[in-house]
């Protein structure tokens, strides 16, 4: 069942320390193939990367994003 558009998903690394920034690529990813197309990014989160790999991978086209 896709994601409802109320739904975010945050891609801020676990300020802890307890897992690393590139599992965000994991999630995001996962998030987006679930049907999500609502991601909260910042740039000092730290994730940039991961997120926008899991985004090309994904093959969603970006106008879909929010």
């Amino acid at each position: 069942m896709p994601i409802g558009p109320g739904v975010g998903f945050g891609t801020m690394e676990h300020a802890d320390g307890s897992h690393p920034p590139e599992e965000m690529y994991e999630a995001s990813l996962s998030y987006l193939r679930q049907g999500g197309r609502h991601l909260d990014c910042a740039e000092l989160y730290s994730t940039a990367q991961h997120v926008a790999r899991a985004i090309k991978d994904s093959e969603i086209e970006r106008s879909e994003l929010h």
